[in-house]
């Protein structure tokens, strides 16, 4: 992974690349992309960049792909892999973004990565495996009770948000 400057001139090109993605104009993007020095496409901004045109081009594959790379580099970066996890769910590899989110919680136990770990194990309907991480992560950040009570895919489980009361 490439985290030297960017060599002179480049900066520009990719605030260019960036204003054709801002507009949507994915074409225009890619082939700014493709016109970057080979020298500098393992620079992590290209790699963001072209991540970003391959979703604005719908080549989730390759854009799975190419972020799962970047976890295999920066595992300790938990926006990577939720990320790619996220990915993953909308290409339609839900069982796989769990086990994404299990290999992430080794390297990064963080909260959001246990909400979204608990969320996709619900709408897998693995429910109680669901539950009990939820109601861990609860115990502990009692925060994301909000989130997750507006969370569709907590549905199932909705019986775990009621008051006492009720």
């Amino acid at each position: 992974m490439n985290a030297d400057p960017l060599p002179r001139g480049l900066p520009l090109h990719f605030e260019r690349i960036r204003g054709f993605i801002d507009l949507d104009m994915m074409e225009d993007a890619w082939r700014e992309l493709d016109a970057v020095p080979l020298n500098a496409r393992d620079h992590l901004s290209y790699r963001w960049l072209r991540i970003t045109a391959c979703l604005g081009l719908d080549k989730h594959f390759e854009a799975t792909k190419m972020t799962a790379n970047i976890c295999s580099e920066y595992p300790e970066h938990e926006e990577n892999w939720l990320f790619l996890a996220n990915l993953l769910v909308k290409v339609g590899f839900l069982d796989l973004a769990i086990e994404t989110l299990e290999g992430a919680q080794e390297q990064n136990d963080s909260p959001d990565i246990r909400y979204e770990l608990a969320a996709n194990l619900c709408a897998s309907g693995k429910i109680e495996e669901a539950r009990d991480k939820l109601e861990a992560l609860l115990a502990v950040h009692p925060l994301h009770r909000g989130k997750a009570e507006d969370d569709p895919r907590f549905e199932p489980i909705a019986d775990l948000f009621l008051d006492d009361d009720e």
